[in-house]
């Protein structure tokens, strides 16, 4: 055998060993979750919770148990078993995510979770027996923590004044007293009962000068009423008068005048004019005299009279006429002055790009959007074996629908907001108004220039420290670095993270992590067009508070704004117009309450 002949051979094996493909396995990730992160029961409602089987891949058996606490909640039905206070679900799936609904009575108000304790699920396998089930790694055990009220109830959580919670405001303490500045005539009044079944009047919120009672009349469902009286004391500023002159202090000046000795009478005969320091005091006296006789009425003859001298009458009508002439001339004046700065005003905001809010413009229009996505059934470690694949046709695919043929239209300065479960593709949705995804179906018109979307944790290096981070995480959003200067001591306070700016992300909790992203992403000035994609619940409850105040902000800055989120609570008091998105398919568009009142209906029934 040549030399040539064994190289040729030595070649070939090489290249049939590069051809064979070297398969990588690892593990396949899979999550249980709930349908929102907390909870608000009442003792006379069935309260329902979603519990959701998801992977990386479509899901097949599963199998979760759950635990709960049995003196405060009594469970009534969705478990496939149930040993003493534990729960246990099993069953087959064929979607990515699999939800199934839990329903249990509230016996007693109090603070209680329910917890997932243990969860196995394995994903499907190929018909061909190309692609084997496997088991899917679930590393979180989550805990839906659940807030129960006693339903009946006829006080309130709080009250708040223009925005502002009442001081020292307590539940079982029924008078305030209030003070405000004297420029306020009305004010909003806004409140939140214990019991939401219970029925709330409020008196008349116009203020008199002085101490005006406002009342909050609290009707529950079991007839009981409590009735909250606010005395609101609307101040007058009392400022020092000023020493100018005033008729009483002219008149009494003329009085002096006239009780000074008149000049003796000469020989000038009366005929002779008299000079105009003599007429404009003869006017003076003649003035003060009607001013008397008005004062003390009486029913002489001549007291409308001014005397007998035609050049008297003739000045007196020729100041009336000036007086008038002047008033009519103030009020020209006036208007002009008004039109000039209104112009002014108008030529500022053009200049400042200042765009005059037109509440019947459509600004944004979604036209029969459809997305769909392609996904591999089993993903290709490397270019080489994916092409490999490609060449032996073992590359199969299933396509996921996000969102089916979705229409609806936002008018300027609308707050619209977007409810639906877990993977119904309100995302999605987001992502093709911002740009950042091109539906496969339909358009979406809007200037995008205008658009800006925030979400949380994008851009974090958890090796880096949190200062590292947040001019890593600003760059990304846009932010400049002179920009990040200015405003990182207030990121800081805002995020409460005094001390832990030298620590790197991975020693953060979760909660501290999303308090620097909700920090870094809110400290830029309100855009035309807002999109908030779950950002309305981070942190622990005090700083939730501050994150929504912060929220709501933005929202009333005069901006168009989209909100998604889990919770009906949010979008019925934020938003003026509310869209239901359920499974890619748009179910319903209109009035917050109406349509989260469906979807709540929705939750329960799973009907529509």
């Amino acid at each position: 055998m040549k030399i040539k002949q064994i190289k040729k051979y030595i070649a070939l094996v090489l290249f049939v060993c590069i051809l064979i493909p070297v398969k990588t396995v690892y593990a396949r990730e899979g999550s249980i979750t709930f349908g929102s992160e907390s909870y608000r029961w009442y003792t006379d409602k069935v309260c329902p919770i979603g519990v959701y089987v998801n992977g990386e891949v479509p899901v097949g058996e599963y199998e979760v148990w759950l635990e709960y606490d049995e003196e405060l909640l009594f469970y009534l039905n969705g478990a496939t078993s149930q040993e003493g206070n534990r729960l246990c679900i099993k069953g087959t799936g064929t979607d990515i995510t699999n939800k199934i609904m839990l329903h249990f009575q509230p016996l007693k108000a109090g603070s209680t979770s329910i917890k997932v304790i243990s969860a196995q699920c394995r994903s499907i396998g190929d018909v061909t027996g190309n692609i084997l089930p496997e088991d899917l790694d679930i590393t979180e055990l989550l805990v839906a923590p659940i807030t129960i009220f006693e339903s009946g109830s006829s006080e309130l959580q709080r009250i708040e004044i223009d925005g502002t919670e009442v001081e020292d405001f307590a539940r079982d303490v029924y008078e305030y007293s209030v003070e405000v500045d004297e420029d306020i005539e009305n004010i909003e009044l806004s409140y939140i009962p214990v019991d939401l079944n219970a029925v709330v009047s409020v008196s008349d919120t116009s203020l008199q000068m002085g101490t005006n009672e406002v009342t909050v009349t609290v009707e529950a469902t079991t007839g009981e009423t409590s009735i909250y009286t606010l005395h609101v004391d609307r101040r007058t500023l009392i400022n020092e008068p000023e020493e100018t002159a005033t008729p009483e202090n002219e008149i009494a000046d003329v009085q002096q005048e006239v009780e000074e000795p008149l000049p003796e009478e000469t020989d000038l005969p009366l005929e002779e004019p008299v000079s105009e320091e003599g007429t404009e005091e003869s006017f003076v006296v003649k003035i003060k005299e009607l001013w008397d006789k008005a004062l003390n009425f009486s029913t002489e003859r001549d007291f409308v009279f001014l005397g007998k001298s035609p050049l008297l009458w003739l000045m007196t009508f020729l100041v009336f006429v000036f007086m008038i002439a002047y008033f009519v001339r103030f009020l020209k004046y006036r208007k002009n002055e008004r039109a000039q700065l209104r112009e002014q005003q108008i030529e500022e905001k053009q200049d400042d790009d200042f765009e005059i809010i037109n509440l019947e413009q459509e600004i944004i229009k979604v036209k029969n959007v459809t997305m769909r996505f392609r996904l591999a059934l089993e993903e290709s470690s490397s270019l080489k074996e994916y092409m490999i694949r490609t060449v032996k046709g073992q590359n199969h695919y299933h396509y996921l629908t996000a969102l089916d043929n979705v229409s609806f239209s936002v008018s300027q300065g609308d707050v619209v907001g977007i409810i639906g479960t877990n993977g119904s593709g309100k995302s999605t949705l987001l992502k093709i108004v911002s740009g950042a995804l091109q539906p496969t179906e339909g358009h979406v018109e809007v200037d995008r220039s205008k658009v800006q979307m925030l979400t949380l944790g994008t851009g974090f290096d958890m090796e880096l420290t949190a200062k590292e981070n947040v001019y890593l995480n600003g760059a990304i959003i846009g932010y400049t670095r002179e920009y990040i200067d200015e405003k990182y001591d207030d990121i800081v306070a805002f995020a409460e993270l005094e001390g832990f700016m030298d620590e790197r992300m991975k020693n953060f909790s979760s909660g501290m992590v999303s308090r620097l992203g909700f920090a870094i992403a809110t400290m830029r000035d309100t855009p035309d067009i807002l999109i908030l994609d779950e950002v309305l619940s981070v942190g622990d409850m005090f700083f939730r508070e501050k994150s929504m105040q912060r929220i709501r902000e933005m929202i009333h800055g005069g901006s168009t704004v989209l909100i998604v989120s889990h919770s009906p609570d949010v979008i019925v008091k934020n938003c003026n117009v509310a869209v239901w998105i359920e499974k890619g398919v748009l179910q319903m568009v209109g009035d917050p309450k109406k349509v989260c009142d469906a979807y709540k209906n929705y939750e329960v029934t799973g009907k529509k």
